[in-house]
């Protein structure tokens, strides 16, 4: 059946039949966040897209959350004091976001630690020291401007 029509059968059908359409959606691509949630941030958006997935903080368990909370603020504290022209444009802070995302992906891969939203969230409060270690000096010598200009290309 093509998509059009599916999507055009999908007002005749019953509550439970769209439960199941639902579910086998879900179970294809993941579960969609609840209308309810928590409204999601700049980082966890970046953090979702990386990885693929399509969760809401809601979702995620107290604990993870906890921990998502401690390494945003790290996050956000330290590309407001190491980039702080990132901040006025929102392209560029999430280009910035994902770049220290990226980041810590690597470093938990070398670590052979597997990557999910919990490992990710979990370790979230070291992206700035990672980051740190994956330019050396930059930071500190105030040669941040020129890894702001790789990220944003200009």
């Amino acid at each position: 059946m093509k998509p059009d029509k599916i999507i055009a059968a999908l007002p005749t059908l019953s509550k439970p039949d769209l439960a199941q359409i639902r579910a086998a959606a879900e179970a294809l691509l993941g579960p969609v966040a609840a209308p309810n949630d928590a409204p999601a941030t700049p980082l966890f958006d970046v953090i979702q897209r990386t990885l693929g997935l399509r969760t809401g903080l809601g979702n995620l368990p107290a604990a993870t959350y906890k921990a998502y909370r401690r390494g945003e603020t790290a996050v956000v504290e330290f590309v407001a004091k190491a980039f702080p022209q990132a901040c006025d444009n929102r392209v560029t802070y999430n280009g910035m976001l994902s770049l220290m995302l990226d980041c810590l992906i690597d470093d938990l891969k070398e670590r052979k630690v597997p990557i999910s939203t919990g490992s990710v969230c979990t370790n979230l409060e070291r992206c700035p020291e990672v980051f740190k270690a994956a330019f050396p000096g930059y930071i500190e010598g105030g040669a941040s401007a020129i890894i702001l200009q790789r990220v944003t290309g200009k």
